[in-house]
C-alpha cells in the first residue's frame, strides 16, 4: 500500500484530501505544519507528500527545502490557494 503524508494546518483540508486518498487505496498520515511533517518524515518513508504553503511554525516551502536536503526522490505536490506566480516558481 502506498503511503502519503498530507501536510496542512486545516483539519478540514487534511480530512478532505485524506478521505479521497484512502478511498483510492492509499495509507494516509497527516501533519499539522511543516515542523510536524519534517519530524514524521524522519521516522517513516512516504511515497508521496501533499503540502500546503501557508502554515504556522514552519511553512510549506521551508518544509520542502529541509526535506529535500535528505530526500530528493519523493514526489511532493504543493496545494495552495496562493495565486502569485512567485509561489509557483519557488514551488
Amino acid at each position: 500500500m502506498k503511503k502519503v503524508l498530507i501536510v496542512d494546518d486545516s483539519e478540514v483540508v487534511r480530512n478532505f484530501h485524506g478521505s479521497i486518498l484512502k478511498s483510492a487505496g492509499f495509507s494516509v498520515e497527516t501533519a499539522i505544519d511543516g515542523a510536524d511533517a519534517l519530524e514524521k518524515s524522519l521516522r517513516k518513508d512516504f511515497d508521496i507528500i501533499l503540502t500546503d504553503l501557508n502554515m504556522p511554525n514552519m511553512d510549506g516551502l521551508t518544509f520542502v527545502r529541509k526535506y529535500r536536503e535528505e530526500n530528493k526522490d519523493t514526489p511532493i505536490i504543493i496545494i495552495t490557494t496562493q495565486e502569485e506566480a512567485l509561489h509557483r516558481i519557488k514551488g
